[in-house]
């Protein structure tokens, strides 16, 4: 159900009234359209290379909060984190000498390294269910956000949008360019 492009881009010029060039984001899901249970997302856009990381607090609803975050990352961090007590666990043998006979040694390191990589597995399985489950029919993608920061410009930001709906609003409610259907 995953939108392959974007449908739409605004180019927001940042108020020049208001010291911080505030954004204004619709009161609705930048995904579903939805306006019940918002919760922002924090979407970090580099201006420019090498320089400062600008923060976008986007709203997403809170079905859609699971299936913005992507699956491939929790089993990295999960396996990560096994990883990490598994050679806890081998330096505390070590260190006190309960790991002597290295053929012993290199099996439970084999057999921790399989587990961290089933673990992960698992992981990655169980959060792809939970991204489906999140998906309705209004929703603009899967695992890809629905607002995508496109960079800074001189005259201004630039955003492109998976929900047109959506970037009618955002280019309505904000100093910008007219809205380009892409």
């Amino acid at each position: 159900m995953s939108v392959k492009r974007p449908v739409a881009e605004v180019l927001v010029r940042p108020d020049l009234r208001d010291s911080s060039g505030a954004l204004v984001w619709p009161e609705m899901c930048c995904c579903c359209g939805a306006t019940s249970e918002l919760h922002s997302i924090a979407v970090y856009g580099k201006t420019r290379l090498g320089g400062a990381h600008t923060t976008f607090q986007i709203p997403y609803c809170r079905r859609c909060t699971s299936h913005h975050g992507r699956a491939g990352w929790r089993a990295v961090e999960s396996f990560v984190k096994v990883f990490i007590i598994w050679f806890s666990f081998l330096s505390i043998t070590f260190l006190f000498g309960y790991l002597t006979d290295s053929l012993v040694a290199f099996l439970l390191q084999l057999l921790v390294l399989f587990v961290s990589v089933v673990w992960a597995v698992r992981t990655y399985s169980v959060a792809r269910v939970e991204i489906r489950n999140g998906i309705t029919s209004a929703c603009t993608g899967s695992e890809t956000p629905a607002v995508f920061f496109a960079g800074k410009q001189s005259d201004g930001w630039r955003f492109r949008f998976y929900n047109l709906v959506y970037a009618e609003q955002f280019a309505a409610a904000n100093v910008s360019a007219p809205l380009t259907t892409l």
